[in-house]
C-alpha cells in the first residue's frame, strides 16, 4: 500500500514537472509556429528593387528580410515593412507580432528625420542650404527621435516577448570622390550628408541598446560601395530608390549584417 501510495506521489509530482514547463514554455512552441517578422520603412521593404510582391508599400522580393527567410529557412515568415514608414506608421505594423513571433527585423527613423526632404534640398539648393537641412535633421535626430523610437521599441518587446529583435541602420549614401557622375552632388554636399547618416545610426544604435535589442551596424559593409563609387551598392538619383539599397546591396550589404548581428541578439 505504502509503495502503491510512494507511486501515485511521484506522478503527480511528475505531472506537476510537466504542467510547470508546459506554462513556461510559448504556445506554439510544439507545433512548430514560431515566426520572423520584418518590420520598418523602404529600406526594409525594398524599395527600388522591382518586382514588387506588393505594390503600395514598394516590397521587393530581393529585400534583405525576404533573403534571410529564406537562407534560414524561416517557413512563417511575413513583411509589413513599407515605404515611408515612421515609427508611427511603424506602430501600426506590430499587429503581426505576437507569443510565436521568434525574429523580429526593422529600419525606422530615416523618415523621422526628414531625410527624403534633405536629399530634395541638398539636390536643389545651395551648400549652405543643404548644411541647413542637414542641421535640421540632427535636431530631429537627436532632440526628438529617441523618445520616438523607446516608445516604439517597448511596443515591439510587449508584442513579441520572446522574439530576438534586431534593429538594422543606415549605410552612408556616398564615396568621397572628387567626381560623382551617378548624383548632382558635390563634395560638400556629400560629406555632410554622409555625416547625417552617421548621426542618425548613433541614435539608433544607442536607443536599440537600451531596449536590449541588437543593432545591426550596415556602415562597415557598405564601405567602398556608396553611390559615386566602382562597384555601387546604392541606387544614385534615379526616379525609383534614390538612395536605397540595390539587390547586391540588401545580398552583400543587409543580409551579413543582419545575420551577424542576430548572433548577439
Amino acid at each position: 500500500m505504502r509503495r502503491r501510495s510512494s507511486l501515485f506521489a511521484a506522478a503527480a509530482a511528475l505531472s506537476m514537472a510537466v504542467t510547470a514547463v508546459l506554462a513556461a514554455t510559448p504556445a506554439g512552441a510544439a507545433a512548430g509556429g514560431f515566426r520572423y517578422v520584418a518590420l520598418g520603412d523602404s529600406y526594409s521593404s525594398g524599395v527600388g528593387n522591382p518586382p514588387y510582391a506588393e505594390a503600395t508599400c514598394k516590397r521587393s522580393t530581393v529585400a534583405y528580410p525576404v533573403l534571410f527567410a529564406a537562407e534560414q529557412r524561416l517557413r512563417l515568415y511575413s513583411s509589413v515593412a513599407c515605404s515611408g514608414a515612421t515609427t508611427e506608421a511603424v506602430t501600426g505594423q506590430l499587429a503581426r507580432l505576437g507569443r510565436f513571433t521568434r525574429q523580429v527585423t526593422i529600419t525606422v527613423g530615416g523618415n523621422d528625420v526628414g531625410f527624403g526632404t534633405g536629399v530634395a534640398i541638398c539636390l536643389r539648393g545651395t551648400d549652405a542650404d543643404c548644411l541647413a537641412a542637414a542641421q535640421a535633421s540632427n535636431t530631429a535626430a537627436t532632440e526628438v527621435l529617441p523618445g520616438r523610437l523607446d516608445a516604439l521599441f517597448a511596443a515591439i518587446r510587449a508584442a513579441a516577448p520572446y522574439a530576438d529583435v534586431v534593429v538594422a541602420g543606415y549605410p552612408r549614401f556616398f564615396e568621397l570622390t572628387g567626381v560623382c557622375t551617378t548624383a548632382p552632388l558635390n563634395l560638400t554636399k556629400r560629406t555632410v550628408m554622409n555625416a547625417g547618416a552617421d548621426t542618425l545610426n548613433g541614435v539608433i544604435a544607442g536607443r536599440a541598446a537600451t531596449a536590449g535589442f541588437a543593432f545591426a551596424d550596415v556602415r562597415p559593409a557598405f564601405d567602398g560601395h556608396g553611390v559615386c563609387g566602382a562597384d555601387p551598392w546604392i541606387h544614385g538619383i534615379v526616379a525609383d530608390g534614390a538612395l536605397h539599397p540595390n539587390a547586391a546591396g540588401h545580398a552583400l550589404g543587409y543580409l551579413p549584417s543582419v545575420r551577424a548581428a542576430f548572433r548577439t541578439a
